[in-house]
């Protein structure tokens, strides 16, 4: 067997090195304009799709299907209204918090979402 299928070369790290190089910039890529600011603050008589149109949408897709169809899909979520409505105050591993959000906001965005 040549020597770079071997895990257990030397020659092999770099080969590991590369592909971590090259999957992390692959994902940085996908994940560009998701995670953003939580500076997100609704105007007067915004519906919970404007909301979710201009907070949401570019993370987790125009009816909730996620990035690309898979990533951050949010439609069909079994998570309870009020485990979105914290998810929406506290924010994610990479998902922003939305203090600019009142609790009733966050409950009228948990309903929209659980119907998506």
């Amino acid at each position: 067997m040549p020597v770079f299928f071997s895990m257990t070369t030397q020659s092999s790290k770099p080969m590991n090195t590369m592909t971590r190089l090259i999957a992390t910039s692959f994902l940085t890529a996908i994940l560009s304009g998701c995670g953003g600011p939580d500076d997100f603050t609704p105007t007067e008589n915004m519906t919970a799709a404007d909301i979710y149109n201009g907070a949401c949408q570019a993370c987790h897709g125009a009816n909730g299907g996620g990035k690309f169809g898979f990533l951050f899909q949010i439609a069909g979520t079994e998570s309870s209204m009020e485990e979105i409505a914290g998810l929406l105050k506290d924010g994610g591993h990479i998902m922003p918090s939305f203090p600019n959000l009142s609790d009733e906001e966050r409950m009228i965005m948990a309903a929209y979402i659980k119907a998506l």
